[in-house]
């Protein structure tokens, strides 16, 4: 029952992949835009500490996740418990986009020790593009 809700929700994501790593193991790799509260974006964006009037709570913004999950099959057609795709887990990466006046600013974030950790920082002006 597991293994279908698992399915359900994969099938339902807006960008999918899947592929056979050997040995039994099937991956799959999807892109989605998940709702997340402007605080705890707020909050997690300290790690490369940026000025904080990059990020306002008064803007919109959205989250797209890239998250990777793998199932090893027993050899009778079943497949082992995989991680639900709507909780991070290690490894998963995320990109925070945010439009402010002239600006849009972009983090780049790997989810890592429970929690996400922003590795790459980038800020343009709209016109630049």
């Amino acid at each position: 029952m597991k293994t279908k809700l698992i399915i359900s929700l994969a099938i339902a994501l807006c960008s999918l992949s899947s592929y056979a790593t050997g040995k039994g193991t099937v991956c799959v790799e999807s892109k989605f835009e998940v709702p997340v509260d402007a605080w705890q974006v707020a909050e997690s964006l300290n790690s490369l500490g940026l000025p904080e009037q990059y990020f306002s709570e008064k803007h919109s913004f959205t989250v797209e996740m890239t998250k990777k999950s793998c199932a090893v099959s027993d050899g009778q057609g079943s497949l082992n418990e995989t991680p639900l795709p709507d909780f991070a887990s290690e490894g998963d990466t995320r990109t925070i986009t945010q439009e402010h006046n002239a600006w849009v600013n972009e983090w780049q974030q790997n989810y890592s020790g429970g929690s996400w950790v922003t590795m790459r920082f980038t800020r343009w002006r709209k016109h630049d593009v």
